[in-house]
């Protein structure tokens, strides 16, 4: 099972790209990639290590917008990936009809997100990396699956992005099992991170995508203890 990144820059967020969602579409995006499909608004895939996760975004009517909540609504439907690496992916053809559902529902006001989530199959965890189970936990959260079922806002995902962002290139394309063994290397990033507040975010981050490891397969070591002032402290 690979593990390969892309490392390419993806097109900038403020610039969208369109095109007809196929199949060839899809194995060309590339990690962090969003392309949005030209038959249904609101209908994009984003670019995940193995492949990619369909989501549906659309705006609530006004009467059911509150103040000072995102008026947008954004839900993952499923991912996808060219050599079935998920064990439990969604198709082109059945993610499109959930996405041409949702929409509809969130226009009439109506949260989609269902009450549950096809988990990744223990199995597949042990060449999975430490980007992918990032992948896998933001999809959790996006859909209400963690946070006792509410989904995260807007402003804790983009916490979340700003603190995976801290988190150097080599260490994601490590198994998840290898970096949670890693203490040393858990330590010095956490060292490496201009600022405490910082740092201490990011490391937490990292223990929240290992306890949803550890949810998935009890194998993988519990994230282990750091100290959380060392060099900032000194």
């Amino acid at each position: 099972m690979s593990t390969a990144v892309a490392l390419a820059s993806p097109p900038s967020p403020s610039v969208t790209v369109r095109k007809k969602l196929t199949e060839t579409v899809l194995g060309k995006i590339r990690l962090g990639e969003r392309v949005y499909d030209e038959q249904i608004r609101g209908f994009y895939a984003l670019g995940i290590s193995s492949g990619v996760s369909f989501v549906v975004s659309a705006d609530l009517p006004k009467h059911k917008q509150q103040f000072g909540r995102s008026k947008t609504v954004v839900r993952v439907i499923g991912r996808w990936s060219a050599d079935r690496h998920f064990g439990n992916e969604t198709t082109l053809k059945a993610a499109r009809s959930v996405a041409l559902e949702w929409t509809g529902l969130i226009k009439q006001g109506n949260d989609p997100r269902p009450t549950h989530r096809t988990p990744i199959s223990p199995r597949a965890t042990g060449s999975m990396t430490l980007q992918e189970m990032h992948d896998d936990y933001l999809e959790a959260v996006t859909r209400g699956s963690k946070r006792g079922g509410r989904p995260a806002s807007e402003g804790t995902l983009r916490t979340y992005k700003f603190d995976f962002a801290r988190v150097p290139p080599e260490m994601k394309v490590k198994r998840i099992h290898d970096v949670m063994r890693d203490r040393p290397a858990l330590k010095a990033l956490h060292d490496s991170i201009e600022g405490v507040v910082a740092a201490n975010s990011t490391l937490k981050f990292l223990k929240r995508i290992a306890k949803h490891a550890r949810e998935i397969d009890d194998t993988i070591k519990p994230f282990p203890p750091i100290n959380y002032h060392g060099k900032h402290g000194q």
